[in-house]
């Protein structure tokens, strides 16, 4: 899906959302079916071939083996709540596994052959039935999901631009908010590392900032077009986690962001729809 700048006529495409970004246990599938691909040698290699990234860039890189690293809590975490229990025991053990080759790639040294050395396809199998219940259970939408993002990089990149060409901000504040930003659009183009939870984490780092920095808050109140902006994707993200998780597990930083008094509130896109934030 390409999708059109309206202001400037750049063009950028969209990625179609796999199903199994919208819950931990299909990400960790994902992540797993790509060390199994061939060519995969060197796990920093590996990895930085998954993030579509520079091997070089090493923050990046270590804060997505940390992320990574937290699958499989995040999985244990949705077996709690299992209906009927059949999988549990099953996904159980291969956790344990897939523990094992996390453990041992946290530095991201080594072979990629020793990393699969500790689990098998029957790991790959029940991580997949076990992401396919868990959409099934919360009804999650990856087409909604895949336009929702799409309208949030659109918003982000506008901000961004209207940064870059205003000659009167404080140049601080370009450089916090262009951050902030950058956090963003990363947390869209890897959110099959991250999912939801990270575009709601770095929201919530972008309302604090507004909110302890009076310059921050400032310069956006003296443009009420960011404030529009920035609070259309407060609710888009905020729809996204609604359409995967439920309303009950939002985070306060979409409510947060939206009551600060400086942002113009407006109503939803008008082609957000109700099935787009229903469960039902």
């Amino acid at each position: 899906m390409t999708t059109q700048d309206e202001d400037t006529g750049d063009a950028h495409t969209s990625r179609e959302v796999d199903p199994h970004e919208l819950n931990p246990s299909g990400r960790l599938y994902l992540y797993l079916r790509h060390v199994d691909d061939a060519g995969n040698t060197r796990m920093d290699q590996c990895l930085a071939n998954y993030l579509k990234i520079s091997r070089s860039d090493l923050p990046s890189l270590f804060a997505a083996a940390a992320e990574i690293s937290t699958f499989p809590e995040q999985i244990r975490a949705t077996l709690q709540d299992d209906p009927d229990a059949t999988l549990v025991p099953f996904v159980t053990e291969e956790l344990e596994k897939a523990d094992a080759a996390i453990a041992w790639s946290e530095s991201l040294q080594g072979e990629a052959d020793r990393f699969r050395s500790h689990y098998d396809d029957g790991t790959l199998r029940i991580l997949e039935a076990w992401s396919r219940e868990l959409n099934k259970r919360q009804r999650s939408k990856p087409e909604t999901v895949t336009r929702q993002l799409s309208e949030v990089r659109e918003l982000l990149d506008a901000v961004a631009r209207d940064i870059r060409d205003d000659v009167d901000i404080d140049p601080r504040v370009r450089a916090i908010l262009v951050r902030h930003i950058n956090a963003l659009v990363t947390s869209i183009d890897q959110f099959y590392v991250g999912g939801v939870e990270a575009l709601l984490d770095e929201l919530d780092r972008l309302t604090g900032v507004y909110i302890r920095d009076p310059r921050v808050s400032g310069e956006i109140h003296r443009r009420p077009g960011w404030g529009q902006r920035l609070s259309q994707v407060a609710m888009l993200i905020g729809a996204i986690g609604t359409a995967i998780h439920g309303i009950e597990q939002i985070a306060p930083a979409v409510v947060d962001f939206l009551q600060l008094p400086s942002a113009v509130i407006l109503a939803p896109p008008s082609d957000l729809t109700p099935d787009d934030v229903e469960l039902a």
